[in-house]
């Protein structure tokens, strides 16, 4: 697992030159929308109920490669694994289907479902990015790796509007590219003016986050721009993990999580409970669920930003990925080999 930006992924040296560029090329004129004010405040209530693991326990899934990022299509629930390896899990039997093994040199962030394909990544030792590799769904093997230089930090690899899309970077900021799945080619990148580590999509926009200016950026895959820019989110404590639904865009970090009004831009709903860098954010039946170090898994109300519930696992420290998916919480604990799912009430 590498989610955390200060990691291994990007050098100190590297991130300071980053962060220098981003924040000249993000322009410094007024403030923009969604800064400062919240209309919704997490002030926590008295008692949160508490809820051990067990209680809610559909499965618990074994998986000695280090499960971390995980997907769906209709069929299956996808895990990929810092081993390299993806295992299909079918929610009617509750047991693995299939594997599929990705070689790399080293862990390669990465999983997105799309276009009757399975989309991962794979590094090399001679390109400053990763490649995009595509999986056939019916064969259940790899049909075609693409060089397109994929960020080592993105993990969500969307599908939508006609593309898959990855973020590139460099010295310089990062870009969004999509990936044209019928050609196998890139189309030519749009900068984004900061340093992008996750993407998440909707029916409108690419959102990109960014942990070292504090940013999230929306473009419009239709015009190939910018449509929108959300600033101030550095409060949040270097926000690394962003996904949308329950009304808003939400983003989060170390210190804390924040919903986002997509229309005005402006946030919303503020959360005190964070990802913690780690753990991820799912959203169903107007809830959000934000999976972490500690609690475990949180139960928060989406108009109020207030915890309603907390999942504890004091034997699973150590958070991934967390989806909702077959009418259950998918979540993943990847140094402790191991997948739950959850009964969402």
């Amino acid at each position: 697992m590498a989610r955390r930006v200060g990691g291994a992924v990007v050098s100190t040296v590297t991130a300071v030159a980053l962060l220098a560029a981003c924040s000249a090329g993000s322009g410094g004129a007024g403030s923009p929308p969604g800064s400062t004010s919240a209309t919704s405040s997490s002030v926590a209530p008295a008692s949160v109920p508490t809820v051990p693991l067990r209680d809610r326990l559909i499965k618990r899934f074994a998986l000695t490669g280090q499960p971390d990022w995980l997907g769906h299509d209709s069929r299956y629930l996808y895990v990929r694994q810092d081993s390299g390896e993806i295992a299909a899990i079918d929610p009617r039997t509750n047991r693995i289907a299939w594997r599929v093994r990705v070689a790399g040199e080293d862990t390669c962030q990465g999983l997105g479902v799309g276009f009757g394909s399975l989309w991962t990544c794979a590094t090399r030792a001679d390109a400053d990015g990763d490649d995009l590799v595509r999986i056939d769904l019916r064969t259940h093997r790899i049909s075609k790796v693409l060089h397109v230089g994929k960020s080592h930090r993105q993990g969500r690899l969307v599908t939508g509007f006609g593309r898959v899309w990855v973020i590139t970077s460099s010295p310089d900021g990062s870009d969004l590219v999509g990936v044209d799945p019928r050609t196998g080619k890139a189309d030519p990148p749009i900068a984004l003016g900061m340093l992008a580590v996750e993407l998440t999509i909707d029916e409108e926009r690419v959102w990109a986050v960014g942990s070292f200016t504090g940013e999230v950026v929306g473009v419009d895959p239709r015009a190939r721009r910018v449509a929108q820019r959300v600033s101030g989110l550095a409060r949040v404590g270097g926000p690394s993990i962003i996904t949308v639904g329950a009304g808003h865009l939400w983003v989060s970090g170390d210190t804390s999580t924040v919903g986002i009004d997509r229309e005005t831009g402006n946030v919303a709903v503020e959360v005190a409970q964070p990802t913690t860098g780690f753990g991820g954010l799912a959203t169903a039946d107007n809830a959000l669920w934000i999976h972490s170090d500690h609690p475990f898994l949180t139960r928060v109300d989406p108009a109020t930003g207030q915890a309603v519930e907390r999942i504890v696992a004091p034997d699973l420290p150590n958070p991934g990925d967390a989806l909702v998916a077959f009418g259950s919480l998918w979540a993943s604990s990847n140094n402790q080999s191991t997948l739950v799912r959850l009964r969402l009430r």
